[in-house]
């Protein structure tokens, strides 16, 4: 059998030169209704065959901390962040050099930010460097709503952005976890180093 289930990007398929357009424009709006995510919903990455150990957390605008707080079971190892350059180039580096891919990664991300296309693609590139499945955790649901935002559609825009990377989605506020949440992050985990 084969051994690498990763994607490659088919660059032959329409619509690639309006995401690449997208993707690499030089400036996006703040605001998310000028800048709809205009990708089509991609096939959940499956976990590679060869993946072993446990799964990868790794910090996008939000630290691991919060979760590991929650959930001090779980089996997770904190790969880093994804703040800056550096950041990115160090962890992407990491996970090249991995002996065998992670079962999966979830990625701490904040609601307080519309999430955009160059969030779009650090989470889609750091998933596919890791060859693993993706979990976006999202955080800061009540702080949104203490400031006048609107959870519901800024919820709703993160799900549009993980469909376009073939990536989950858990609203997980670290301030009152929603035990479904933690449950499905456990069994996620659970799953993800049990297959």
């Amino acid at each position: 059998g084969y051994h690498s289930r990763r994607m490659t990007l088919d660059v032959t398929l329409p619509g690639y030169l309006q995401l690449r357009d997208r993707v690499h424009a030089g400036s996006v709006p703040a605001n998310q209704s000028e800048a709809p995510m205009a990708t089509l919903p991609r096939a959940p990455r499956q976990a590679d065959e060869t993946a072993s150990g446990p799964v990868g957390v790794f910090a996008a605008e939000r630290t691991a901390d919060d979760l590991q707080a929650a959930v001090p079971d779980l089996d997770a190892a904190v790969l880093g962040a994804v703040d800056t350059r550096s950041e990115r180039r160090a962890l992407a580096s990491a996970l090249r050099e991995r002996p065998h891919p992670p079962p999966g990664l979830l990625a701490t991300c904040s609601v307080l930010r519309t999430p955009d296309t160059g969030t779009a693609q650090i989470l889609g590139d750091m998933a596919e460097t890791a060859g693993a499945p993706l979990i976006l955790v999202l955080h800061d649901r009540l702080a949104l709503l203490e400031r006048g935002g609107d959870p519901d559609a800024r919820i709703a825009d993160w799900h549009r952005l993980a469909d376009s990377i073939g990536a989950d989605c858990v609203v997980f506020d670290h301030h009152q976890p929603d035990p479904a949440a933690i449950a499905s992050i456990r069994q996620w985990t659970h799953d993800a180093e049990a297959s």
